[in-house]
């Protein structure tokens, strides 16, 4: 149950307050002053927020709401626009959740454009240190054949990197 001292901003929010809705938003992302983490909820406030304009609440989503966890949540029609802007913004989460969105077929558009420009994000997140991006870079990179099979060298890298970040996922895959 939320504290008293969340009230207000609860009847704020719901009043359609935009920098109540951000505020509303990242109390859920990790819970706190009685409130549960609800990744759910959090996107919901912070998806009214950036709706409203608020440039703080997209480029909070861009770093810290999941694709899955998304996709199930009403929303979701919004997250790549979020996505997009925080990439464009210079995020590196925000590219690789990008990518992965592009990835998972979840956008609607042309599929070897998507893929080239998830790519191209997935390199720019990976470059900029995203332990996520080197990980979906090395996992393509084995999967990929080319006239020359795959680029082994280069996703082992990949995958060593991440793996070095702390990415539990890349050892399984190396």
């Amino acid at each position: 149950m939320a504290s008293r001292s969340v009230l207000p901003l609860i009847r704020q929010a719901r009043a359609g307050n935009a920098a109540s809705q951000f505020e509303l938003g990242k109390l859920y992302l990790d819970g706190g002053q009685g409130l549960g983490a609800n990744q759910q909820s959090a996107l919901l406030w912070l998806d009214r927020a950036a709706l409203q304009g608020h440039t703080a609440a997209w480029r909070l989503i861009g770093q810290r709401v999941s694709p899955p966890l998304a996709s199930n949540v009403q929303p979701s029609q919004n997250l790549h626009r979020w996505y997009e802007l925080a990439a464009n913004d210079g995020c590196a989460a925000a590219q690789t959740k990008l990518a992965q969105l592009l990835l998972s077929n979840r956008h609607r558009g042309d599929a070897a454009n998507s893929t080239g420009r998830a790519i191209e994000l997935l390199r720019c997140a990976a470059a900029k240190g995203d332990a996520t991006a080197r990980l979906e870079l090395g996992i393509r990179l084995l999967r990929e054949q080319t006239a020359s099979g795959p680029d082994t060298d280069q996703a082992i890298q990949f995958l060593e990197q991440a793996h070095a970040a702390g990415n539990g996922a890349a050892a399984r895959h190396l």
